[in-house]
């Protein structure tokens, strides 16, 4: 699977996550997404994306 295939399906997960309001899984799917920014050296955007699951875990009081 290339890197824009498993962005793509990020997103799609996100969208679909967000819809039905699973927070949970909405973090760790930002999480997976600013790794693979971040495996292909796109910083900004895994930054991005990392700050979104600490604000989402830090809502649900994770650990």
């Amino acid at each position: 699977m290339s890197f824009d295939s498993a962005i793509s399906l990020h997103y799609s997960a996100i969208q679909m996550l967000c819809e039905i309001g699973a927070k949970s899984d909405l973090a760790e799917a930002y999480h997976q997404l600013a790794l693979t920014f971040c495996q292909i050296g796109d910083i900004e955007k895994s930054r991005e994306n990392f700050e979104l699951a600490i604000q989402l875990f830090g809502e649900m009081q994770a650990p």
